[in-house]
């Protein structure tokens, strides 16, 4: 995969470098379309990944907090409405009245050092808030 949108190769949008988004941090990556979810980004383990804002259960945001999105354990993702855990790695719920249903995953890759987002329909996304402010993200620590 390559950047562009010749020869018929799938866009890529770059989201931020693997190395600023620390292990155990989420950030939120906000869509320019209002029908369309943001998306969490979450490093896991040497890489990252990432689902749509969005509970299978309410079908509405999961932080009510702004930009938290992890439990205290920061072991799983958490619903902040109705308390659901989310397995990080596969976005299964295990706890919660989701149980049994998932996050919707949102494909990445990690290539150059960089967190890349693959864009089939939404090409305006943004890292939200901007690498370094420290809002709006949940950090180790």
């Amino acid at each position: 995969m390559r950047d562009g949108r010749s020869g018929g190769l799938r866009p890529r949008v770059p989201l931020c470098a693997l190395a600023d988004l620390a292990p155990g941090e989420t950030r939120l990556v906000a869509t320019a379309d209002p029908g369309t979810p943001d998306i969490i980004l979450v490093r896991h383990g040497a890489g990252a990944v990432a689902y749509l804002n969005d509970c299978p259960h309410w079908n509405a945001p999961l932080d009510v907090v702004p930009g938290r999105f992890l439990d205290r354990d920061r072991a799983h993702i958490l619903c902040a409405n109705h308390g659901a855990r989310f397995d990080i790695a596969t976005g299964a719920c295990i706890m919660g009245p989701c149980r049994g249903q998932s996050l919707t995953r949102v494909p990445l890759t990690v290539a150059e050092d960089t967190v890349w987002l693959a864009a089939e329909r939404v090409r305006n996304w943004r890292l939200d808030p901007a690498p370094g402010d420290g809002r709006g993200a949940d950090k180790p620590g």
